[in-house]
């Protein structure tokens, strides 16, 4: 049995179960990993006001058969750049891989830098060099997430958004 204290960011969580729920978390050491948390829906759970979507905490997580975080402490939340911050943190949910650390994506979220276009650079969808995927022009406006591509206002219609639209 592995005991570990780490910072992370939590970029998401869902519930699993009648009580429980699952956190997705992004450390410096080990990228995004989810733990489950055990009673985290019980309106009275000690770690529920800590481990809110956006905060960076210290988590200390056990793993057995399966990671569980099993304490919290929020230091700090990412809440003046709310909408900026939740859109990153979809994309950044969506994108990465479990277990993968990339300390570039660590020290935008350290510096408050939450900049949509370079997570998608640092995650291989550099928009600097990206055309619609349509119509092939340079003038990209969206990555839409689904397709892993991106497109321009024109080509962009309202029945192909099967997916997160990210704006770019």
């Amino acid at each position: 049995m592995n005991d570990i204290s780490l910072n992370a960011y939590v970029v998401d969580k869902y519930p699993s179960g009648e009580i429980d729920e699952r956190v997705v978390l992004f450390t410096r050491e080990f990228g995004k990993l989810s733990g489950f948390l055990k009673s985290g829906r019980k309106i009275n759970g000690k770690l529920s006001a800590h481990l809110q979507i956006l905060n960076k905490v210290v988590v200390r997580i056990v793993e057995k058969n399966k990671i569980q975080v099993v304490d919290a402490l929020k230091q700090r939340s990412l809440e003046s750049e709310r909408g900026r911050a939740l859109t990153f943190f979809r994309l950044l949910n969506q994108l990465v891989s479990e277990g993968e650390p990339d300390l570039r994506i660590w020290d935008l979220l350290e510096k408050e830098d939450i900049d949509i276009r370079k997570l998608l650079k640092f995650s291989g969808f550099d928009p600097e060099h990206a055309n619609c995927a349509r119509c092939e022009i340079d003038r990209i406006n969206y990555f839409l997430s689904s397709d892993q591509l991106f497109y321009c206002d024109k080509c962009l219609k309202e029945g192909d958004r099967n997916g997160w639209v990210f704006p770019v």
